[in-house]
């Protein structure tokens, strides 16, 4: 009998970051130390896991555990998860250009990459030095087959880099 779709409201988020640490560390009482809970906290979140993904997850081999196929399967994606929630939870309203490493999309015409795209590339180069600007190409072109308002993708590169900031 198939399990109904979980919803996230239903879930209890904590157990991704021990999901994470179990399939990483392989060991119930290293994922605890990890976490920062006691060994019987870790493996009552593994036991949870087990009934939530009808899958063991890790299993004893010779006195150590190893990764199940869907526990192999999941180290990756949990890892990936847990990246991407800590980016999310750790933005905030104060930005400071100086220390920021994210990444900013903008989509232009060709004729405003053309007139503003070097020294748009070197003001964000010295204040936001380790930030990464993507510009992407507006397009209206639809013999290409791209649709209306289709974007082609192309880097701006800082020239301080010793990278030319024209395509």
């Amino acid at each position: 009998m198939p399990r109904p779709v979980a919803h996230l409201a239903n879930l209890d988020l904590n157990l991704l970051v021990a999901l994470r640490e179990l399939l990483r560390e392989r060991s119930v009482t290293r994922a605890a130390e990890r976490l920062g809970v006691t060994q019987p906290a870790a493996s009552a979140a593994l036991a949870r896991l087990r009934r939530h993904f009808g899958d063991e997850l890790l299993v004893r081999d010779r006195g150590e555990y190893m990764l199940t196929a869907l526990g192999a399967q999941l180290a990756e994606q949990a890892d990936a998860v847990c990246t991407a929630s800590e980016r999310l939870f750790a933005a905030s309203a104060d930005f400071d250009p100086a220390t920021s490493e994210r990444e900013f999309t903008l989509v232009m015409a060709d004729y405003t990459i053309v007139v503003m795209g070097e020294a748009l590339s070197q003001v964000i180069a010295r204040a936001a030095p380790r930030a990464r600007l993507h510009v992407r190409q507006h397009e209206d072109d639809t013999a290409r087959g791209t649709g209306p308002g289709a974007a082609r993708a192309w880097s701006c590169r800082w020239p301080d880099r010793g990278i030319p900031a024209a395509p």
